[in-house]
């Protein structure tokens, strides 16, 4: 009699794993079919973009030159200075946070600097090719 109990519960268990198998295996395959789709899409509007585009290395250049001036001189120092206001750092003045603070303002200067030179130079490199079409 156990056997037959036994075998009737690893008989369910069994169709059920089974069912269970095949919706992963749909799931995955739609799964796979969703991210080569993005994938395709995204060559797609990449080649679009730089087929469009007649120099794209001045494109390029542009958004390294803004985004990289940003993620590395612009918002470091705000994230520091916030994180460190949240913390209380500041409150208690001294000659060693002064100067630390006179940094932060120095790095964000030069950032938002360098942001505006290398904004205008693509700017002004773009504009004199589109003019020299």
């Amino acid at each position: 009699g156990e056997g037959m109990v036994s075998g009737g519960e690893s008989g369910e268990g069994e169709g059920e794993g089974e069912e269970m198998g095949r919706v992963c295996v749909a799931f995955s395959s739609w799964h796979e079919w969703k991210r080569n789709l993005l994938r395709t899409a995204v060559v797609c509007v990449v080649g679009f973009v730089a087929y469009l585009v007649p120099s794209f290395s001045l494109l390029t250049g542009l958004t390294g030159g803004f985004g990289n001036n940003i993620l590395g001189f612009i918002l470091p120092p705000l994230f520091y200075w916030r994180l460190q206001a949240k913390r209380g750092y500041w409150a208690h003045g001294s000659l060693r946070k002064g100067a630390e603070q006179a940094c932060l303002v120095c790095i964000f200067l030069f950032g938002l600097g360098f942001l505006y030179l290398s904004t205008s130079s693509f700017v002004v490199a773009i504009a004199k090719q589109r003019q020299a079409r």
